[in-house]
Parts: structure tokens; sequence; C-alpha cells
């Protein structure tokens, strides 16, 4: 046997290796001998293709209706994963894409502190709600026309109650407004008339809370307005008060908790009718409103008037800085966010070209001038990229603000840095061999010496924004998808469709022509019969010169590696600290323009309040939940997700519970419709018992069921109005009219971290599990979309991490053919990406964008490793020697690429959205920075050892 493996394995095993040795080199090198030798048979099919590719764009349709995206913003931007997906998709299916749009009420948050010499000042003084009281008051003298000519006043439009107005007998019922103001006697001012004259001076039912008993702002003390919101206002229907909590931010109580002593700003919250319910209270006394288009337009333009009311107000206001949250505002913010921004991109690509005019000209020696040949080779990124957007397009995707405010300003420096390298690798071959040399010996060089380095850092581009596309974001997944297919496309147009620029430029070069774009200048030189007037570069050429013989010298020595050394491996010790005290979270209000009003109000909403609304959500998706045999559960899992420490119930009772009021005292068989409730049910939520199982379906319908095709018939009201009040007619019902889908409110209160809301969602979804009703019910709202994915987020992140890393580490091995080289290329990458962990932590809060910007990373690093690395192992001589091939061979090309990518994304610095500037334009410049710094300094010391 061992003669055998003597004889006829160990020269077998050898010559596998002899052939193997080179091979990516080899195979790029005799492509591009094939291609030099029949050009057309490859750039024509492959121009083909991207135009083929190109007419994806066809899709986005006439005035580019169908590019962006219109999936809900909870699914493009929330958690995704099996179970939260369909419980988010099915609660857009069946309210927000069914009942919710005509009935929902739509709220103006409106906020109110202290400025200039009142920065800061106790928001809860007379002097300071006097002042806000002057704006308040201008909201019912707003109205607004519509296309159709129909006026609209605030007192047809404002959450008013679901009675038809009562044409024989008018009364205007007060607006749902929810503020400090309803505390005092200074708010009858807001009431109509009609109200004011028939219910809030003479009721004496008890059924009514009048306002002209309470208090005057002017005529108590400060402290007494402080006892008095402290205790929480009263509303006109008694029983229903607003807490201190629901419109008082930045909230300092006293040592006994009960009073409060300090308030940093005040909220009002006004609310708009819905849609159908107006139609509904118009439809008898002013029928020629009750359009529901024409309602829907009213809306969206009082909404707008109230914003521009308020805009006005805080202009001239010397004390009070007044912030506005509205439903248009935040469409205006969302089409805003989605639209290009042509300024950046255009001067970003200014910007790049004339670092690129610089950086390959040559005003000395013509036939060494590249411009010509790079500006052209913009022009196939760019193109590649116009292309790999309508794959986007053919496949299914679509935009959305991510991809439109990043992807081409990043898809931009990438590309051009596969150009440079065929570029500088083109010009490595030298003037006087490419005129002595055949366009298939040319390109076979070219891509001999640049193929591999052009294919390691496409490949780990793709694999890196691949592996990111596992993000559990939608929209994010999206965006790493985007630059996967534009990694792809370039690489494909670079080896393709720019190999013919480059053999255009072999053929000026061999007839001594100028550079087109350095004509004038080049011509005297030719004139005079020479091909160089001095040298090539006047900045490269003696930057080159300073590194190889003082920076290699000293980074080849001992000393040199042993600090370079030294400084990585404190680079990796000073990441620690950062990592490990990062910070979970993001600020919302980064998402708004800084001269946008609503950028204001996001960020006191969650410095001040902390007032979020969130809904328990009663829906099977796959197995439909029976309503009448599970009340008790229902109401047990309401109470124990609205009663957590940072949890509080809704203004309303469950519907549930208001639905037992109408059933108790319903006439019936038997004397009665219900059941005693079991001990477990929390007291107040079930005392009159619960309804029968076999009466449950038939009493609801009657409870909730709207008279909307006979007004008249409800003008002395029913018991519709308590189940609208509760959202019945936001529910979803099946044929035979059972529910399908219902809903409760409760809010997230007194949180005051990210980490608070974090803890929130972990308690709650405990909860939840934790029911006989886990599979049957679920909880929903911003917060639980948007914060859902900071669970876990560091795990995820490692375990891609490592997975990329191996992959980099198989791709170097196998293009580099070099066991050495694919460790320390790993290594380094690691240690990059490291660093740009820990300085991102420095700077922004750790979130999905950050982690898909670090897993993006990885990829990218490998330039500033690959290059450096392979040349160092292949170059012969001592430590010096090599080190000065490396910069000779490598560092004008990181140098050109670090550049080129930094110029590109730079702009997105000056982005109107601070979010696009901190999460897709920040890390990419960190990482251009650590990378060129480990790459071009502490790689070269290290190798030497």
């Amino acid at each position: 046997a061992a003669d055998f493996a003597q004889i006829f394995l160990n020269p077998l095993v050898h010559f596998a290796a002899m052939q193997l040795s080179g091979l990516p080199q080899r195979a790029l090198q005799n492509y591009g001998t094939w291609l030099g030798l029949y050009p057309k048979r490859i750039i024509f099919p492959a121009l083909l293709v991207f135009i083929s590719c190109s007419l994806g764009w066809i899709k986005i349709g006439p005035g580019a209706k169908n590019a962006v995206s219109d999936d809900e913003l909870e699914i493009l931007w929330g958690e995704s994963g099996q179970k939260h997906t369909r419980q988010v998709e099915a609660t857009v299916n069946n309210w927000k894409k069914a009942n919710k749009g005509p009935w929902f009420q739509e709220v103006s948050l409106v906020l109110f502190l202290g400025k200039n010499d009142k920065k800061g000042f106790d928001a809860l003084t007379g002097e300071m709600l006097q002042e806000g009281f002057q704006l308040f008051k201008r909201y019912w003298n707003l109205e607004v026309k519509v296309k159709s000519g129909n006026t609209y006043t605030t007192w047809d439009l404002c959450a008013r109650g679901v009675v038809p107005d009562d044409p024989s007998n008018p009364l205007y019922m007060p607006c749902l407004v929810i503020s400090a103001y309803d505390c005092f006697s200074d708010y009858d001012t807001n009431l109509h008339s009609t109200y004011v004259e028939q219910i809030d001076k003479k009721d004496t039912s008890g059924n009514f809370l009048p306002y002209h008993t309470r208090p005057s702002m002017s005529n108590i003390s400060d402290a007494e307005i402080k006892k008095l919101i402290s205790k929480g206002c009263d509303w006109y229907v008694p029983g229903v008060k607003w807490e201190a909590n629901t419109f008082v931010g930045g909230r300092k109580w006293g040592a006994d908790g009960k009073v409060l002593e300090h308030a940093e700003s005040t909220m009002a919250q006004f609310y708009w009718e819905g849609p159908r319910r107006i139609k509904f209270r118009l439809s008898l006394t002013k029928p020629h409103l009750a359009n529901e288009e024409d309602i829907m337009e009213a809306l969206d333009l009082h909404s707008r008037a109230w914003t521009d009311e308020i805009v006005n107000f805080n202009k001239n206001s010397k004390h009070l800085e007044i912030s506005v949250l509205t439903p248009s505002s935040i469409r205006d913010l969302e089409e805003q966010l989605e639209e290009p921004v042509w300024g950046l991109l255009i001067a970003g690509s200014m910007g790049l070209w004339w670092y690129l005019f610089f950086s390959l000209a040559s005003w000395k020696a013509p036939l060494a001038s590249r411009v010509t040949v790079g500006t052209t080779g913009v022009g196939v990124a760019s193109f590649a990229t116009f292309a790999a957007g309508g794959l986007f397009f053919i496949c299914g995707f679509k935009l959305n603000a991510a991809i439109v405010g990043c992807v081409p300003f990043l898809a931009l420096g990438l590309g051009v840095n596969d150009m440079l390298i065929l570029t500088r690798g083109f010009s490595e071959v030298g003037v006087e061999r490419i005129k002595s040399m055949s366009m298939s010996e040319i390109l076979g060089e070219v891509f001999g010496r640049a193929g591999v380095g052009v294919t390691l850092t496409s490949l780990c581009n793709v694999v890196s924004f691949g592996l990111a596309s596992f993000v559990p974001i939608p929209g994010l997944s999206d965006f790493c998808i985007c630059i996967v297919l534009d990694s792809v496309m370039n690489y494909i147009a670079m080896m393709t469709l720019f190999p013919g620029c480059l053999m255009l430029e072999a053929k000026r070069i061999k007839e001594k022509r100028p550079d087109n774009l350095l004509r004038l200048c080049h011509q005297r030189i030719l004139r005079t019969g020479q091909e160089s007037a001095g040298a090539e570069s006047c900045i490269e050429t003696p930057l080159l010169n300073c590194l190889t013989k003082r920076a290699a010298p000293r980074l080849g020595s001992w000393a040199g590696g042993v600090i370079s050394l030294a400084i990585g491996l404190a680079a990796i010790g000073a990441s620690v600290y950062p990592i490990k005290t990062q910070t979970l979270g993001w600020d919302p209000e980064q998402l708004v323009p800084k001269q946008n009003p609503l950028r204001r109000s996001l960020e006191l909403l969650f410095r001040d309040f902390n007032l979020f609304p969130t809904y328990v959500v009663y829906h099977g998706i796959d197995d439909p939940m029976d309503v009448s045999q599970n009340q008790a559960e229902m109401l047990k899992l309401y109470d124990a997700v609205s009663s957590q420490k940072y949890t509080t119930p809704g203004p309303f009772p469950h519907y549930l519970t208001m639905f037992y009021y109408y059933a108790a005292f319903t006439p019936a068989v038997n004397n009665t419709n219900m059941v005693p409730a079991p001990a477990s049910v929390p007291e107040g939520f079930a005392d009159l018992g619960l309804v029968k199982p076999d009466r449950f379906q038939s009493l609801f319908n009657d409870w909730r069921k709207m008279p909307l095709d006979d007004p008249a018939s409800a003008l002395g009201g029913g018991s519709f109005v308590l189940a609208d009040l509760v959202f019945a007619n936001e529910f979803k019902y099946r044929a035979d009219g059972g529910l399908l889908y219902s809903h409760v409110l409760f809010f997230i209160s007194g949180t005051s971290s990210d980490s608070d809301l974090i803890e929130v969602i972990k308690d709650t979804r405990a909860i939840v599990e934790a029911s006989p009703l886990k599979d049957t019910a679920y909880v929903y709202g911003d917060i639980f979309t948007y914060w859902s994915s900071f669970i876990g987020l560091d795990r995820f992140m490692y375990n891609i991490m490592g997975i990329s890393i191996c992959v980099m580490f198989a791709s170097a091995l196998v293009l580099l053919q070099s066991l050495t080289s694919a460790v320390i290329v790993a290594v380094m990458s690691m240690l990059m990406v490291v660093n740009m962990y820990a300085a991102m932590n420095l700077l922004v809060e750790f979130n999905i964008f950050t982690v898909a910007a670090i897993l993006a990373g990885v990829g990218l690093s490998i330039e500033f490793t690959a290059h450096v690395t392979s040349s160092f192992v292949l170059a012969p001589g001592t430590p010096e020697q090599r080190l000065a091939t490396v910069m000779q061979e490598t560092y004008p090309a990181i140098l050109q690429g670090s550049v080129s990518t930094s110029l590109s994304i730079a702009p997105l610095l000056f982005h109107q959205v601070e979010f696009v500037s901190v999460y897709l334009c920040i890390p990419f410049l960190i990482l251009t920075a650590i990378g060129m710094f480990h790459g071009m300094v502490i790689l070269p010391g290290v190798l030497a050892l």
C-alpha cells in the first residue's frame, strides 16, 4: 500500500495541486484573452441582457405610480416572522382595510411648553395655560371648502357623537377634545350655544356634568391649578375623566405622589369624526354635506388648516412653543420620504466625477491619462445600476424610502470601485507593452491582474448584503436585496461591457491620440513628437516614492510590526466597552426633516408623554374565535395586559362590559340573558354576569345595529350609541353576523426609555402566551410593531456575522489560493467590523439599521484586506521589499476606492432626514475610515512580523 501511494497517489496529488494552483487567475486570464479575440460574442449579448432588464422599469407605470411599495408601514418596517407578520397582516386586512377608514376617529396632538424666557418653565400655571387657550379656542372657528363647493365647519367634522342632528331641535354635543382645559369653566366658550342653553346651564338630571360650575383659570392660584389637574379633569359625561398622564408631560409629582409639582409640557388631543359617522349625523340637517367623498376631503383640509393655524400662532407667541402632530402631516411625511433627492444625487455624481477626473488625469503623459475611460466606466456602472433597478421590479419588488434615499449613492460608489480596479490593472500593463500587445493579450493580462480582486470584492458584497437581507424587517431586507442585484449586475457589466471601453482605450494608446477630455492639453505635447513631458502623476508618483522609501522600512521593521500589532490589539480592547454598554433604540423624530414641525412633536411626545395607544385583538387567524364561549378569558386577558407596570386601561370599558349593560336589561325568555361570571373575572368587568352563549350573537347584533338607512329613527339615540363608543362599528363580522375580529384599547404609559418599551413587549407577550387564548388573541400597536425587532437582535447579528466571516474565508481561500492569506483576510476583516461596531455605538443607538450596516460592512471590509494580503504573500524579498511592492501595487487602488466610495455617499450627510444620514451614511463612512487605517497601517505592519 505504501509503495502504491508513493508510486501513484503522491504524483497524482502533486499534479492536482499544480493544476489547481493559480486556477482562478488563469481562468480569468483565459476569459480576458477570449474576450479580446471575440468581443462581439460577449459584449452584444450582455448589452441585450442589460437592455432587457432595463425594460423592467416599465412596470412602475405612468408617473411612477407603481414604483413605491403600497404596503402598510407596519408591514414594511415592522418585525417580520411568521407569527408576528400574520398578526399584523390580519389586523391590516380585517381592520385598517375594512372598517377602520369609515369609522375611525383621527386625532391631532397639540403640545405646549415654554420658550424664550419661559423655557423650562412650569407648564401648569395660569399664565401658560391662558396663553395656550388663545390658540385652543381657534379650533372651533375653522371652516374649509371642498372642490364641490360645499363648506364644512369644525362642528360638522369634530367627534361629537353618532346620533343624527335633529332638524326640529338642534343640539350640538361637545366635541371630543382631551386637555387640561376640561378642568375649568373657561371651556364653556368652546361649547355650542345649543348645548349651553339646553343642557350646561339648565340640566339637573345628573346625566351631564356642567362646565359653568367649574373654577376659572383666572380666579385660582397656580397651586390650586396643579391640585385640580392632578385629580384629572371630568368630561361632560359622568364617569369619564381625563387622567393627568393623558395631557400632562414631563410630570414631577410631590412626595405623596398625589399632587403635581411641575410639568414640562401639556397636550391637547383634538378628535375628528369618522367619515361615515359624519355622514349619518348630517343626513337630516345638512343633507347636501352628507357625501362621504366630500367629507374625507374636508377632513384632510381641516387637518391642514389646523396645522397652519398652529404654526402661525407659534411664530407669534412670546412664551409658548407649540408643536402639532396631525394625520395630514403624517401622510405628507410618508410621501416626502419616498421622493428621490435629486439635488444630492447630482451633487454626489459631480463630486465623484471631479475626483475621478483629477485622480485619473495625467497632464504631462497623454497616453497614461485615463479620464475618458474612467468617465465611460462611470456610465457603465450607472447603466448597470439602472438595469439592476429594472430587474428589481421584474422580480416583483418595489421601492421604499431606504432604497430611494440611499441605494443610488451606495451603488454608484461600489460600481466605480470595480471600474477603478480594472482601470488600474490596465495601466499597470504599461503604455509601451500595450502598444506592442494584441487586444486579447492586453485583456488577458488585465483580467489576470485585476479579475480576482474584482471577483472577490463583488462576491463578498453579494454574500454580505445577501445575508443581511435576512434581517427581520421587510423594508430593510428589500434594501439589501436591491444592493445584491446591483452588485451582481455591476460585476457582469464590468466583466463584459467595460472591457469594450478598455479596448477603445488601448486603441487610443496604439494610435497615440490624446485623452478626449484633456485634448487641448495633450495635443501640444503630442505635436512635438513626445509621448510624455514629465511624470505620469504629480500626486501619485511622489506619494508612492514616499511610501516605499520611508513608510515601508518603518512598517517592515520588527519594531514597526510590534507597534502595529499593539495598536490592533488595543483597538480590540477599546471596542469592548462601547459594545458591552450599547444602548438599544432609535429616535423616531430623526425620520422627520428638521424644518418640519412634526419633528418637534415626535420628540416631545416620546420625551414628555410616552402615552401610546395599543390594542388587545381577538381574532383567530387559523381558527376563528367563538367570542360567546370565551367571554371570561377575554376579560381576564385584557385586565392582565392593561394593568402592568407600564400599561393602563383605555378611557372606556371593555366592549363586553358595555354590552352586558344592554343585555342584562333586555327582556328575555326565562327572565334573563345572563349567567354569573366566574370568580376569576376581575371586579368591574362583568358584575352583571356574562351573556348566555346561545343568545350572545343575536343580542350583540341588536345592540350594535345602526339605522344607517333610516337616520330619523335614530334621533332619540339607542343602544348603538354605546356600541359605537367602544368601536363596535370598526369590528369585522362574518356573513351570519358573528364576530370575526374585535379589539379593545389600552395604553402603554410611563415608560422612560426604549428598554422600558422592550420590557413591556416581553411581559405582554408572556401574558398572552400563558392565556388559553394565545392562539386567538394578540396585542397590536405601533410600539409592538417597531420595537419588537430589538428582541434577540444581537444574537441574530452574531449568527449572521459568523456565517459571513466563514463565507469570506472560503471565498478568499478559493480565489487567493493561499490558506495564510485567507486567514489574515478573515481575521483583519473581523477586526475592522468589530471596530466599526464599537464606533457606531459611540455615535448612534443600536437597532436593526445598525445591524444591517454592520453585516454589510463584513463584505465591504474585504476591499481593504484582500489585495494587501495577497500582494504581500506573493511578493518576493525581505519584509521591507515586500511591503514596498504592496504599497506600489495596492495603495493607489485602495485610496481611489475609499475616496470614491466616500464621495458617492457623503452627500447623504446633508440629507434633510437625519435618519438617512445617521443610519445609511455614517456607518459606511466609519467603515471606510477604519478600513483605510487597518488596511494601510495595521495590516502591513502585522504582515511584516
